[in-house]
């Protein structure tokens, strides 16, 4: 007769709150008590995305402008994110916790999961386990909150809601979900699929659960369908386990002090050819570069460096620390350089390259980043048609990347455009507000634009309408979460030639240009 052991599986997380304010902070002694915030990047700046629990205590919240909340806190102080201080902060704290256990991932939002199975014999309990990494994180001046379960989904829910440390045993996951209100779900989920969810009547993550799985993709979508199964005990995806942290860095040190660039160039060669070295030897490339120069006189000298496609040749990796280096000059001459790789991307080739095509891509990415070294990473984006009921809603950005090229310049279309797209029609992005008069029978319309958008268009301020095709009424959007959208649009042709497609709000009456026919 056999007997079959049984194993129990459990899954720890280890949540830090505000990583990016906390890895931004945890360096400067002078910052300690102090209220902090974090300001965003990119559309989000001038608002705060993160803010320490002192700073919450005197009515600062997330999403209010800076304004707002240094009213709201007068002493508040607001710092910048940190590129490299995170990543320094993510490499801290894998180091610490594979004190704790071999297999680390990272989740995102400052949550990191590890495989906790059979560890309490290691480390006397559960608890014990969880209080040893919330130490080691607070040694390395990161405030973390801990938990384990029998998935990683619970383990991070209670992590998350829960300070210290938190055990939830075997079979208990229910009562935990039974505390947790449905706002416990965002991230992941959005905030309109929370309050679309709430219009049902849901208010714990417990009566999310409850929910039956049939037609929940088609209503909700896929992402809240893999998040109630994985409320109800599946785990989305398997662990995947970060990979060793010595990424490839290369130091050099000098006897003398050295100023002017071609003296830091002729260093950043052999540094550039020792990292491609190991790149190739890795079979890896390069995501994000950090430059850390050390100055004669004391202080540092940081650039963190992110190309528009990851790089494995020391010429480009060379050619875009370059570029970084001629736009901002250090301002003392340099004692020691490192370079180091922030962020790795596996070697793979695109399609269409195999057999050549007409878009050399490195060319291309090198063009971009000598672009961007001039008017910024943030500045350089291309247009992401958007799936959307409006018209204007229909354009949309993203980062600039090669790869997308590449397909653009090797695909073949197939599909047709919609049915409500005319040839030539050029989306107005954003959308203009203009005065507007019909025409009647005996007399032509009038179109004025304000003064503010008569550059845009090819238009002297004003211009008489000849004719009018509509109203075409447009109606719904609610169920987006969004405005109700109640308007009527029209195609108002001009006499100078050409014409717009225009809507009027049947609330307000406004007038909107939407896009012009060329």
């Amino acid at each position: 007769m056999s007997t079959a052991l049984a194993i129990s599986r459990r899954a720890g997380c280890v949540h830090v709150p505000a990583f990016s304010l906390q890895a931004a902070a945890r360096r400067d002694l002078a910052l300690r008590g102090v209220p902090l915030a974090l300001e965003g990047e990119g559309p989000l700046r001038g608002r705060v995305v993160e803010c320490c629990a002192r700073a919450q205590d005197e009515g600062v919240q997330e999403g209010q402008t800076l304004a707002q909340a240094r009213a709201a806190c007068p002493r508040l102080r607001i710092l910048q994110a940190d590129a490299s201080a995170l990543a320094g902060a993510r490499h801290d704290v894998h180091e610490a916790l594979l004190e704790i256990s071999p297999r680390i991932a990272w989740s995102g939002q400052g949550t990191f999961c590890f495989d906790a199975t059979g560890l309490h014999r290691l480390h006397g309990s559960e608890t014990s386990m969880l209080v040893a990494a919330v130490e080691a994180l607070r040694g390395r001046g990161l405030v973390a909150r801990a938990a384990v379960a029998s998935t990683r989904f619970v383990a991070t829910l209670a992590a998350r809601a829960r300070p210290g440390a938190c055990v939830v045993r075997a079979g208990h996951e229910q009562a935990l979900l039974e505390t947790l209100p449905l706002r416990a779900l965002a991230p992941p989920l959005r905030l309109e699929q929370v309050e679309r969810l709430e219009l049902l009547g849901m208010r714990t993550v417990a009566q999310f659960s409850r929910l039956p799985p049939d037609g929940i993709a088609d209503r909700f979508g896929r992402e809240v369908a893999r998040l109630l199964l994985a409320c109800r005990g599946e785990e989305p995806a398997p662990l995947v386990a970060l990979p060793a942290t010595d990424l490839p860095r290369a130091v050099r040190e000098m006897d003398e002090p050295l100023a002017g660039l071609e003296p830091l160039v002729f260093l950043l060669k052999s540094c550039c050819e020792e990292l491609a070295d190991r790149l190739a030897q890795r079979g890896m490339t390069a995501a994000r570069l950090e430059i850390r120069v050390a100055l004669d006189g004391g202080g540092e000298d940081v650039r963190v460096l992110t190309p528009s496609r990851p790089l494995a040749a020391a010429k480009t990796l060379l050619a875009l620390a370059r570029l970084e280096l001629e736009e901002r000059r250090l301002r003392a001459p340099l004692i020691g350089l490192a370079l180091s790789i922030l962020e790795e991307a596996p070697l793979r080739g695109l399609s269409g390259e195999l057999f050549g095509g007409s878009l050399d891509v490195e060319a291309l990415a090198s063009a971009v980043d000598r672009v961007r070294a001039l008017v910024g990473s943030d500045s350089v984006v291309t247009p992401a048609p958007q799936a959307a009921h409006r018209r204007e809603a229909r354009v949309g950005w993203s980062a600039y990347a090669p790869e997308s090229a590449m397909r653009a310049a090797i695909a073949t279309p197939d599909e047709e455009p919609p049915d409500d797209l005319v040839a030539g029609e050029r989306l107005l992005d954003p959308p203009m507000l203009a005065c507007v008069r019909l025409p009647a029978a005996g007399r032509p319309g009038e179109i004025v634009l304000p003064t503010a958008e008569r550059a845009a268009l090819p238009l002297c301020g004003r211009a008489d309408i000849v004719a009018c095709a509509g109203p075409v009424r447009l109606m719904g959007e609610w169920w987006d979460g969004g405005a109700d959208v109640d308007r009527d649009e029209y195609l108002l042709v001009l006499a100078t030639g050409g014409a717009l497609r225009a809507s009027r709000d049947r609330r307000s009456r406004s007038w909107t240009l939407l896009s012009v026919l060329d």
